[in-house]
């Protein structure tokens, strides 16, 4: 967790450093989207999708022509459902996390379609969990037990609609692959998702 915090510290400070000295950002901006959340795990147990809301920034550099260096913060909702029999439970995560996404751009034409990929670390902020039946599922799932931080990378594509003030209108798609287990009680369980958001570039 220290380790974790402390890379997380460090890397933040030297991408602020090297923009301090770099050009101006191409483009800064905010979106916002659903994630479709599920997990990956070694079990017999049957998860379902569940639907959590995103909300977050960029600010991308052009580093060499049509590829852009893209890092932001976002809030998001990760999670699954089960089916226990009974009812069916839900259970999300808010993680603060920190996206460093690569973007290669195809320009020339009325709009720019972009390929991306990037790691992304997650600080979870907190945990809920729900049944269908309205009730308390504390007795069926143990918040504690789900770990504080997770990595995973992010790969998808995008598209960016010029406005004629210079700025732009996003729309992008992002599936989430986790690369680190989320909790210490289930089966060997990672994050997965696909997240559909849009944004606004000034």
């Amino acid at each position: 967790m220290i380790i974790f915090r402390s890379f997380a510290f460090v890397l933040s400070f030297l991408l602020l450093s090297a923009s301090a000295f770099a050009d101006a950002p191409k483009g800064l901006g905010v979106h916002l989207g659903l994630n479709f959340a599920d997990v990956s795990m070694d079990s017999t147990m049957n998860t379902m999708s569940t639907t959590g809301w995103e909300l977050g920034t960029r600010c991308d550099h052009e580093f060499a022509p049509n590829l852009f260096f893209s890092p932001g913060l976002q809030l998001i909702q990760r999670g699954f459902g089960v089916d226990i029999g009974l009812t069916e439970v839900d259970l999300k995560m808010t993680y603060l996390e920190l996206p460093l996404l690569f973007q290669a751009r195809f320009t020339g034409a009325p709009v720019t379609p972009y390929f991306l990929m990037g790691p992304v670390l997650g600080l979870k902020l907190g945990t809920s969990c729900s049944t269908a039946t309205g009730g308390d599922c504390g007795a069926l799932y143990d918040k504690g037990q789900t770990k504080s931080t997770h990595m995973g990378l992010d790969f998808g594509g995008g598209v960016i609609f010029p406005l004629e003030s210079g700025s732009g209108i996003t729309a992008e798609l992002r599936y989430h692959l986790g690369l680190t287990k989320i909790t210490d009680g289930l089966a060997d369980a990672h994050h997965r998702g696909l997240l559909i958001d849009v944004g606004y570039l000034f």
